[in-house]
Parts: structure tokens; sequence; C-alpha cells
């Protein structure tokens, strides 16, 4: 009946405003922050391989862990931004 059907499409629409919210605190708050969190992974890795690390061989494995997590997730950050532009 025609009561039904717009209960259905009143359904979707919320649905459609809720999935609208949830995707731009995403990608307004969720997604610079990884962006930061992953240079700043990226950057203390670097510290630790070349300045800390210098003869302990120890903090150059550690400092090389954190390099490659996060240049991980930073392509990763990329990748999921990517996807985010093509959806709006």
């Amino acid at each position: 009946t025609y009561r039904q059907k717009s209960q259905a499409y009143a359904w979707l629409f919320c649905y459609y405003v809720y999935m609208s919210n949830v995707l731009s605190i995403i990608s307004t708050f969720i997604i610079p922050l990884l962006f930061t969190l992953s240079f700043v992974v990226f950057l203390w890795g670097l510290f630790l391989y070349v300045i800390a690390g210098g003869h302990d061989e120890h903090l150059r494995e550690e400092g090389k862990v954190l390099l490659l997590y996060g240049f991980v997730v930073f392509v990763v950050v990329v990748l999921i931004t990517w996807l985010f532009s093509g959806m709006g």
C-alpha cells in the first residue's frame, strides 16, 4: 500500500542522512588525525634510525619498523581518502 511505501522511503532517507553524517565525521576528524599520526610516527622512526640509533642496532631496528608503520598507515589513509572522494 501507499503507507508502507512511504514508510520504506522515510526509512531509506533516514539511513542516507545517517550515513552522510558518519562519512562527514570520518572525513572531517578521523582522516586528518590519521594523517597526522602517521606523519609523527614516520618522523619519530626517522629520528630513531638516523640520529638516536647511531651505533645502537636495537634503536636502528626500531626506527626501521616505525618508518614502515608510518608509511603503511599513510598509504592506507590516502587510499581511504581516494575512495571517499569517489563516493561524494
